[in-house]
């Protein structure tokens, strides 16, 4: 049975947990603009962000969908389900399930057990109602709260995190926190933008000032590496952008997309199908990886700091 403790006397982790009491507000807001009949995408909607945030938002959206209508999304969620598909027969944790992410409800059904975390409330309902229409509820439990709070008696054989564990500051804290939750051996699977591409990295300097959720907002840097191969493996990664991320501005304007939407695919295409490089693979805008936990608690081991280029 998982369980939350308010106990907690690590400094950098109360403000940890400040951080993401903010955080939650904010997407309470998504969830509520998404139960609007005519908003497809809380985010782009949500009345908490700026209005630089929300064109950010859009753009990211508007990429989203260019690549779901050539089949792009289709063919890199097939990638990641199998890598995890061994493994999503266990018991199975994913941080930050929200109102379900596109492997929720697959891995609930693969699964031995799974249990989803995620900050808003509303969001875990939603998800509970999906669950129960499925006829799921034996075998899953959800928990609306903090990872930083969270413990469990159960160890995980896998642990999906879409696009979340960038939204913490410190990586030396959570990827411990998260190998403890883990059998030994046990499989991460994450996907998050990265900013150690430097040009990459000015862009996004640029939009920081103006951005509305910055505090939660941590791109993985050469630090964060470092900190997630203290605790794990990484045994494959693939990703996007190292490119085509330029291309987004041009494709945003009216006629651009129909003419360059093609060559984009096919740009995108090409990365995602280089080989993996564990120094190259950084060097996208958006990564999607497997590490494998390793047998030694992370604290025993000696940090060999690193810089990636």
């Amino acid at each position: 049975m998982a369980h939350f403790s308010s106990d907690d006397p690590g400094f950098s982790k109360q403000q940890m947990k400040a951080v993401n009491a903010t955080q939650a507000a904010f997407y309470e807001s998504i969830q509520a603009a998404e139960k609007k009949a005519d908003v497809k995408d809380g985010y782009v909607a949500n009345e908490r962000a700026g209005w630089v945030t929300r064109v950010w938002a859009a753009l990211r959206k508007q990429r989203k969908n260019l690549l779901m209508q050539h089949g792009v999304r289709e063919h890199v969620e097939e990638r990641v389900r199998n890598c995890m598909l061994e493994a999503s027969r266990g018991d199975v944790l994913e941080i930050g399930c929200f109102n379900g992410t596109r492997n929720s409800l697959w891995l609930a059904r693969h699964c031995a057990h799974y249990t989803g975390l995620d900050l808003s409330p509303s969001a875990v309902q939603v998800l509970q109602g999906k669950l129960s229409s499925e006829g799921l509820n034996a075998k899953t439990e959800l928990w609306a709260g903090d990872l930083l709070d969270f413990t469990s008696d159960r160890k995980f054989d896998l642990v999906y995190a879409q696009g979340v564990l960038h939204h913490f500051q410190h990586p030396e804290v959570l990827f411990p926190l998260i190998h403890s939750l883990m059998k030994p051996g046990a499989l991460l699977v994450f996907s998050d933008p990265v900013e150690i591409n430097l040009l990459l990295r000015f862009v996004r300097r640029l939009y920081r000032p103006f951005q509305t959720d910055h505090a939660w907002e941590w791109p993985f840097t050469s630090q964060t590496v470092a900190a997630l191969e203290q605790s794990f493996v990484l045994s494959e990664a693939f990703g996007y952008g190292r490119f085509s991320t330029l291309w987004m501005p041009f494709l945003s304007m009216p006629g651009l997309n129909l003419l360059l939407g093609r060559a984009y695919r096919r740009l995108v295409e090409w990365e995602l199908a280089r080989p993996f490089d564990q120094r190259k693979v950084w060097q996208n805008a958006v990564v999607y990886g497997t590490a494998h936990a390793r047998a030694v608690e992370p604290e025993n081991l000696v940090a060999t700091p690193k810089v990636i280029q």
